[in-house]
């Protein structure tokens, strides 16, 4: 239905405008691709911002529409190839630099183009230190040198988000993701610390449960009977 009134709002357009005033043709495409965005027909979006491009005064903006819609449309390459066009244009705002920035180190990540998102994400943040991507390129760099096998590494830009971020809620998903970590390498007394740290910092989050369960079960498996016993036992007191 939104794609349908779209069109007719381009139809009405072509309609009572020259068919070589190429502005408003280009316009009308951009209303198309917009309301087929909204329905999340992102193929189909995608042609209509590729349209819309042909009048100067739209490209850029329909060049960062397009990207977007190409990443969701899982074409990845061509996302990256549209964002480094946007982020190499002079005319584009800080604003659509930044998130264009952003969206190609995404676009990299879910290519599986492991190392270029990493430094993509790090390259973000030098750009855009008070960006409004900061606290998801940490988490989503951390991944990144997870799955390359860097755990290291992944500690390290996850409690650097812990430290330099604490009141944004993706520090609590770095503390929790560093002590599951920590768990899955059998390292148990580095999963409680960063478990016992969570909850000395957060401890009426909605997380808190999930903190306090995964604490018991690290003391369980490093068979610290009595610890364990005691974290069963707040658990069961506050949870059930």
């Amino acid at each position: 239905l939104l794609a349908t009134h779209a069109n007719r709002v381009k139809e009405v357009i072509m309609a009572n405008f020259s068919a070589q005033e190429v502005r408003w043709r280009a316009l009308g495409n951009l209303f198309v691709a917009e309301a087929y965005y909204r329905l999340k027909q992102y193929k189909e979006a995608s042609h209509y911002y590729a349209q819309s491009m042909q009048e100067p005064s739209l490209e850029l903006q329909s060049r960062f529409y397009q990207a977007w819609s190409k990443y969701h449309e899982g074409e990845y390459p061509e996302a990256v190839r549209l964002c480094r066009l946007i982020i190499e244009n002079s005319q584009a705002n800080i604003k659509m630099r930044e998130d264009a920035h952003f969206l190609m180190a995404s676009s990299y990540f879910n290519a599986r183009s492991i190392e270029e998102s990493v430094s993509a994400f790090q390259s973000y943040r030098r750009r855009y230190p008070q960006g409004i991507h900061l606290a998801e390129s940490y988490i989503n760099e951390g991944w990144g040198h997870k799955q390359l096998g860097r755990p290291k590494a992944t500690v390290e830009v996850w409690k650097a988000l812990v430290s330099k971020m604490p009141k944004d809620p993706a520090a609590q998903q770095a503390q929790y993701l560093i002590g599951q970590l920590y768990f899955s390498a059998g390292e148990y007394p580095l999963a409680a610390k960063a478990t016992q740290d969570y909850l000395a910092r957060w401890p009426n989050s909605a997380k808190a449960s999930d903190v306090l369960w995964l604490l018991a079960q690290t003391f369980y498996n490093s068979r610290e009977d009595a610890k364990a016993i005691s974290a069963y036992k707040t658990f069961l007191g506050l949870y059930s």
